[in-house]
């Protein structure tokens, strides 16, 4: 279905929030990795999601909305699932790297948006765009110091960054086709849910959720861990508006101002300082992935009626 010119207009606002609002939550992120493992922080964080968000549908008495027939549970627990892989690595990724690496190498996820939707949402791939996606991967190779005379050439952190961006990508085209049957707020409350149950499931395997309580007593890190659950619940509403209005690839393609606002704020609020590689390889992750959403943008306007 082709969005109308308010679909655009109105998703284009939301993409843009949903942006700065990703933003916010990499920040955050990498300031309390630093203070807790990933598991620990996860079950902490979206735990105050969970419960601020059954709170708000409790006082709106909207707290029906979490009631689904079987036919959609299954795929709603599979969202959750992938969500779960989506925030894991990414946390797991900023504890060995930084949040400006991190904001480039997620930002293939529009790649992956792009293949995906040409098999499961019938979006054509075109070969106009295979320049595109060629210069998308050469950025990143870029911005993680690639030498062809180092036989490592991917680290650990590179690697939770790609899978995180692999997951966004299903996520993406997964929750596009509930939103056609279900409110956003249904599918937002079921995708934080299970992450959180994954989480809880993770912390305890792995044996860190001891420190979890200490992101909420320590008040130095809870106003942080709070503030990131509260931004989670907006991101959610923000990302699934955009998703609602316009075709999966579209929407991922908003997430490619993430980059360009989270390395000054980087720069600000922890003092890391990209190197001209990065930055170089954040330019051309952007301009690839731009050229991509401009092909598949021109695919797409070919079949509008004249």
């Amino acid at each position: 279905m082709t969005p109308t010119r308010s679909d655009v207009l109105t998703g284009s606002a939301w993409g843009v929030l949903t942006a700065c609002l990703y933003s916010t939550i990499m920040l955050v992120w990498k300031h309390l990795t630093g203070s807790a493992p990933a598991p620990a922080l996860g079950v902490a964080a979206y735990g105050v999601c969970l419960l601020a968000f059954t709170l708000g549908l409790v006082l709106s008495g909207h707290i029906r909305i979490v009631r689904v027939s079987r036919g959609h549970l299954p795929l709603l627990l599979l969202i959750g699932a992938v969500g779960f892989g989506v925030n894991c690595s990414l946390m797991a990724g900023l504890q060995f790297s930084t949040a400006t690496k991190g904001a480039i190498l997620v930002r293939t996820d529009t790649f992956f948006a792009a293949v995906l939707g040409a098999l499961f949402l019938r979006e054509r791939f075109r070969p106009a765009a295979l320049p595109g996606v060629v210069l998308m991967f050469a950025g990143a190779l870029l911005s993680m110091k690639v030498s062809l005379r180092d036989l490592t050439w991917f680290q650990p952190a590179d690697l939770f960054f790609f899978l995180s961006a692999l997951c966004l990508g299903i996520n993406a085209v997964l929750v596009k086709t509930r939103l056609r049957l279900l409110s956003r707020s249904t599918v937002a409350y079921y995708n934080i849910a299970v992450t959180w149950a994954l989480f809880v499931g993770l912390a305890a395997l792995t044996g860190t959720a001891r420190a979890a309580p200490r992101l909420l007593t320590d008040p130095s890190l809870a106003v942080f861990t709070v503030s990131a659950g509260l931004v989670m619940i907006a991101t959610y509403h923000s990302y699934y508006s955009v998703l609602r209005r316009l075709p999966a690839w579209m929407a991922r393609s908003f997430q490619l101002l993430v980059p360009p606002m989270v390395v000054p704020l980087s720069m600000v609020f922890l003092g890391e300082s990209p190197t001209n590689a990065q930055v170089a390889g954040m330019v051309a992750v952007v301009l690839g992935a731009l050229s991509v959403a401009r092909v598949v943008y021109r695919e797409q306007d070919r079949r509008e009626p004249g």
